[in-house]
């Protein structure tokens, strides 16, 4: 998978036991994905500091001076697995010329994606901080956006299918985005409970089936993946 983010390389000055500082760094990169990865698979209530420090190889003071806050580490956190993960979702979209192949191919990679065995299951962002306590309000509201974010690339992709005239003119899309992404949101939470990348494949084709059912019979089964 392509590195988007550029390294970056934090110097902290800590202090030392006689009260001078001392020049400490860090590739602020490798941190955040450490630290994305933590979020990933304990969600960011389950995720304490002191766990991030120790994932990080940095001194609490450290993460603070350089992120500022917990809240905003896991916000770099969420744009480090949208850039490097989440981007899957948005591949098919540009590549395939048919929106049902598409639709298909984007929720047979999340199948693999979710269910990896090298990587925590499920979907970082899909279900974030979906119930949180009172004072994580705002990190929540953030999560949230990012789904939206992501409800709003399907419909956009089904807009292009009618505009096309693959879709008829009268398709709801902005409810078949809501539904489509209702399975991938599904998709993660049964990831998460130990589903197997099988058993989320036929998700894929309920996605095309729903696609499917407001077509015009005008296809563009020209695929440029392979």
């Amino acid at each position: 998978m392509r590195n988007i983010l550029r390294a970056t390389t934090v110097i902290i000055e800590e202090p030392t036991s006689r009260g001078r500082g001392r020049p400490r760094s860090f590739n602020k990169e490798e941190a955040v994905k450490r630290a994305a990865m933590l979020f990933w698979e304990r969600g960011y209530e389950g995720t304490s500091v002191q766990d991030l420090t120790v994932a990080m190889g940095i001194t609490t003071q450290s993460l603070y001076a350089a992120f500022g806050s917990k809240a905003e580490l896991y916000r770099q956190s969420l744009a480090w697995y949208q850039q490097e993960i989440g981007i899957l979702v948005r591949q098919p979209f540009a590549e395939e010329p048919d929106v049902s192949e598409a639709i298909r191919q984007s929720l047979l990679d999340l199948a693999v994606q979710f269910t990896r065995s090298d990587l925590p299951h499920g979907c970082m962002r899909s279900t974030a901080l979906i119930r949180c306590a009172k004072q994580h309000e705002d990190v929540a509201a953030h999560a949230a956006s990012l789904r939206a974010e992501t409800a709003q690339a399907i419909k956009a992709r089904l807009d292009k299918g009618k505009e096309d005239g693959q879709l008829v003119s009268t398709t709801d899309t902005a409810a078949l985005a809501g539904f489509i992404h209702a399975l991938v949101v599904g998709m993660s939470v049964a990831a998460q409970d130990g589903a197997t990348a099988g058993e989320l494949l036929p998700f894929a084709g309920m996605a095309v089936a729903s696609v499917d059912s407001w077509g015009t019979g005008k296809r563009k089964r020209i695929s440029t993946r392979r």
